[in-house]
């Protein structure tokens, strides 16, 4: 199994698209899978499910701007950051792959789907969405993990991520010696351990003491737009196969959320998980393995 790790990328502004997401590659199947995260996420959250996929698909763990050890931009789209994973891909002679994406990254993945999932060969009817040389659509194959194209307002009060995005502001970092004390300081206001340790794995430290990696600040200034989800004549339904995946304990999928998501992808399937909150592919790697294992061999046919 082939694992590569991207040099550190420059926290930097930076107009998208970019063709330079920092990716890490695992494994070496036939199958091109690319991995987006969510909000607060790198792509490193999927090494565990990459490395079980390692024999069927060839897997690209993104960084998306402003996260990770990608670079900092001066505003946030889902259409520049769709279109930065398709050229970053193709920098690395990916033409097609399954596309898998969870919560925020999986808005990045729905705005690939339809940017560029149902196209001709680049500059023809479709306008130069992107596509194999032999006019396959960039994307073979999508997975949705427990979000929706329906806008959120995650500014409202009880809005789970901004609740965290303000806890993690409020950290006092020239006061923390160590990583521990940063949980405890966390703790009172995350209850869940599993949780924090998902938001401190962005806790970096240097010569100059503790700073976050992703861009928190601006984050948390951009909470509306990562709620929102604006469709543009650019966008197109996507007809290929795609799974819609959500968790039995998590709010962000609705049964009314069925018709949109339904006439932007028509060929979807949704699957609930049971005992999975809105990180389904931490609590129930298993069946996401499963899940994904199923796409792939559809995708490959």
């Amino acid at each position: 199994m082939a694992e590569s790790e991207a040099p550190d990328a420059k926290l930097t502004d930076t107009n998208l698209p970019d063709a330079n997401l920092p990716v890490q590659v695992v494994g070496e199947g036939p199958v091109p899978v690319v991995f987006l995260h969510g909000l607060m996420g790198r792509g490193r959250n999927f090494i565990s499910i990459a490395r079980a996929l390692s024999e069927v698909a060839t897997s690209y763990l993104v960084d998306l701007p402003n996260h990770g050890a990608a670079e900092w931009t001066d505003d946030f789209s889902y259409d520049q950051m769709a279109d930065s994973v398709v050229a970053t891909l193709k920098t690395r002679d990916v033409d097609s792959a399954v596309v898998v994406g969870h919560s925020m990254g999986g808005k990045v993945a729905m705005k690939v789907a339809l940017r560029h999932g149902s196209c001709a060969a680049d500059g023809g009817e479709s306008g130069g969405r992107a596509s194999a040389a032999d006019g396959t659509p960039f994307v073979r194959a999508l997975a949705v993990i427990d979000i929706s194209p329906r806008p959120a307002d995650y500014e409202a009060n009880k809005a789970p991520f901004k609740h965290l995005l303000d806890s993690v502001l409020d950290l006092d970092l020239p006061r923390i010696e160590k990583r521990a004390d940063a949980d405890a300081a966390l703790a009172s206001e995350v209850e869940e351990p599993g949780v924090r340790a998902f938001l401190l794995q962005n806790l970096q430290r240097d010569g100059n003491g503790w700073s976050w990696q992703p861009n928190v600040a601006s984050l948390r200034s951009w909470l509306s737009k990562v709620g929102d989800f604006p469709l543009t004549s650019e966008d197109h339904p996507y007809e290929g196969p795609v799974v819609w995946v959500g968790g039995s304990e998590s709010g962000y999928i609705t049964d009314e959320d069925t018709a949109l998501m339904r006439e932007l992808f028509p060929g979807m399937r949704k699957v609930m998980v049971k005992g999975a909150g809105h990180w389904v592919h931490a609590d129930r790697p298993d069946v996401v393995i499963q899940i994904l294992s199923r796409l792939i061999q559809e995708a490959a046919e």
